[in-house]
């Protein structure tokens, strides 16, 4: 039967007629694509149309290695999956290797995701991707950009691990809204700004792209909420002539935040 992608090992052991026995092992992978990369650099893309993961690539730019180096990007089923209370798998999970593996410049990879995989209220600009770390945790990575053509995470590293999109998941007790000024003169002019930042259960920023909306109940005009590109999302709430106490609501993806 044809072998499965992954990790396999070769035993061969030979005996003569005295019973000394010799045992060899050979480690291989079958890989989705793979290749032998020098620092003229080059770009290694999965084909296979039968494979999960195609069209996943990695490009490493001249110079990022000195030496010829046999790269692969594998399907993967990792040991440890995405955290449910954090990170919504997204796409599936890639081993770009050998594992360890490190550069002298950055090296860019494409990593596929599903727009069906997304949960319900949340755009597809909120799709990030994620690594594995020798800690055994899993990070975002930063700064990724999004082909929405193509389905593809777009992130550029120096290191290599298992990777996979994922969409990170709002927690409402650690995103704050905040009101500045907290209190405005009812004279139709004066503003307050009113600020949002998603953060996860990590307590790190959920990033641009989110789903941030905003209601109030009480005086003023609220303003368009405007995505800053730093992970915090602003609206402006101006002052009418009627006084009195505002609430703001705030959604992010769906979820109300307290």
């Amino acid at each position: 039967n044809p072998l499965s992608g992954g990790s396999h090992v070769i035993s061969s052991e030979i005996s003569d007629n005295a019973g000394n026995r010799a045992e060899i092992n050979v480690n291989f992978i079958i890989a989705d694509a793979g290749g032998i990369i020098d620092s003229a650099g080059g770009t290694i893309t999965v084909t296979n149309t039968a494979s999960p993961i195609l069209g996943a690539s990695l490009t490493v730019p001249p110079n990022a290695v000195l030496s010829p180096v046999t790269l692969f990007i594998l399907s993967s089923s990792p040991a440890t999956p995405l955290p449910s209370y954090l990170v919504v798998p997204s796409g599936p999970a890639i081993e770009f290797g050998p594992d360890g593996t490190t550069f002298n410049a950055p090296v860019t990879i494409e990593v596929p995701y599903q727009p069906s995989s997304i949960p319900l209220n949340t755009p597809e600009s909120a799709v990030s991707l994620y690594y594995y770390n020798p800690s055994a945790v899993w990070q975002k990575v930063p700064n990724t950009t999004l082909d929405t053509v193509n389905k593809f995470v777009i992130a550029e590293t120096a290191h290599f691990s298992e990777y996979q999109a994922g969409t990170g998941i709002v927690d409402s007790g650690l995103t704050s809204v905040i009101a500045d000024p907290d209190y405005v003169n009812a004279n139709n002019v004066s503003k307050s700004i009113i600020t949002v930042t998603p953060r996860d259960a990590n307590n790190d920023l959920l990033g641009a792209g989110q789903n941030v909306t905003l209601s109030q109940a009480g005086p003023g005009t609220l303003g368009v909420v405007t995505d800053k590109g730093d992970g915090t999302y602003t609206a402006e709430l101006t002052a009418t002539l009627t006084t009195g106490t505002t609430l703001i609501n705030a959604t992010v993806n769906g979820i109300a935040i307290n």
